[in-house]
């Protein structure tokens, strides 16, 4: 850390102070907000410089506060966005970061740069996956959403699979498979079949992995219909999947997920899919046992004597 750079930045900081607290003769706060932001961002950058780097994060945000005063919603998020950087590489504060990245992408959506703030919250989910992984899906999902709402799915594809990858690190099964949905539902309206088709040999593969052979059936039979999936190679290795499930066969559980198209997916879902294992106890070749039906229910002292006198009286 060197002194003098830090003797500069709080400088800086002072004359950024005075600056924001500008009065007229008669004590009426009048603050000179240009002045302060330039004082500001000059300790900031002093203080990066010196490796001081708390008080240039808090110098950053006080130089975003300066920049929303002025109506610079854009460079207020640039500047919160310095600062969770910081947080998040040299202070190693997440929540720090998670919060200040939030900030950030709430400027950037009311400046109306949506992708940015999209960026923003998943920069932040990033943050907080090793800390807080419910946190980070949450994130995660803030994201995804504004990429829903602002009709911008092209743009938040790679968000989706971060965000299911992130999941799936962190047993989150249920979660990435609503992720899995969304992002099904994006690629039909996208009209990109190939890409519907990995992500529909997801889903199953993630309900396998559940042990919901029920769940994956169904998707099976719903996506069947849809963008050509039924003639798909991931159709066939969905088709196969779930019937080695059924017979209890590893094999061929195994022989399905060496097919080229499981090779493409993306790494945490492959990851999955090799974890797969054929429930035991049944042979190879056979379905399901099913529940052998209840015995039937004695008759109770009461319903013996009336049958016995139905009986007496000829009718049965």
């Amino acid at each position: 850390m060197s002194d003098a750079k830090v003797k500069d930045g709080l400088e800086f900081m002072d004359a950024g102070e005075k600056a924001r607290n500008k009065k007229t003769l008669f004590g009426k706060a009048k603050p000179d907000w240009d002045f302060a932001v330039q004082n500001f961002e000059g300790a900031a950058t002093a203080f990066k410089n010196a490796k001081a780097f708390d008080l240039a994060v808090e110098a950053y945000t006080k130089a975003a506060e300066c920049h929303r005063q002025l109506d610079s919603l854009f460079l207020a998020a640039k500047a919160l966005e310095s600062a969770a950087s910081i947080a998040a590489q040299h202070l190693k504060q997440p929540a720090q970061a998670a919060e200040l990245y939030r900030q950030t992408s709430e400027f950037f959506l009311a400046q109306g740069s949506q992708d940015r703030a999209g960026e923003a919250l998943e920069k932040a989910a990033k943050a907080m996956e090793s800390v807080d992984p419910s946190q980070c899906i949450a994130l995660y999902d803030e994201s995804c959403r504004l990429y829903e709402e602002e009709n911008k799915l092209r743009f938040g594809v790679d968000v989706f699979k971060r965000a299911i990858g992130a999941c799936l690190r962190a047993r989150r099964n249920d979660k990435a498979l609503e992720f899995s949905a969304r992002l099904s539902s994006a690629f039909s309206k996208l009209e990109q079949r190939p890409n519907y088709c990995k992500q529909a040999l997801t889903s199953v593969i993630v309900y396998l992995a559940m042990g919901d052979e029920a769940g994956a059936d169904n998707l099976l039979a719903v996506a069947a219909g849809q963008n050509g999936f039924a003639q798909s190679e991931e159709g066939a290795v969905a088709q196969d999947l779930i019937e080695a499930f059924r017979a209890g066969d590893q094999a061929a559980v195994t022989a399905a997920l060496k097919r080229t198209c499981v090779t493409f997916l993306d790494n945490e879902v492959t990851r999955t899919a090799r974890e797969l294992k054929a429930p035991e106890g049944r042979a190879p070749g056979s379905r399901p046992k099913e529940e052998a039906p209840l015995p039937p229910v004695p008759a109770s002292d009461n319903v013996k004597q009336l049958q016995d006198e139905i009986e007496e009286e000829g009718f049965l």
